[in-house]
């Protein structure tokens, strides 16, 4: 049973997680938010991938995991 993932992040981040899902052997890449030229272009070699307009749409979709590509800089935004 293959899991499905998702994908909210940057077309940096999109592209590394989906060689490394290709990789897996086990998981498919169903569904990234953006319509940047790296999600069409991994739209094109993969008949299954869904491109969101926006990130509400993929929550809502029936996907196994959603991976939430953030950016690595410290965000102190959220202490007291």
């Amino acid at each position: 049973m293959a899991v499905k993932y998702g994908i909210i992040g940057d077309a940096a981040a999109t592209q590394r997680l989906a060689a490394a899902i290709e990789a897996s052997q086990t998981g498919i890449l169903s569904g990234v938010v953006g319509n940047s030229a790296t999600n069409q272009k991994l739209a094109q070699l993969n008949q299954q991938l869904t491109i969101f307009s926006d990130s509400q749409k993929l929550l809502a979709a029936d996907l196994d995991v959603i991976y939430l590509a953030a950016d690595q800089q410290p965000n102190f935004d959220f202490c007291l």
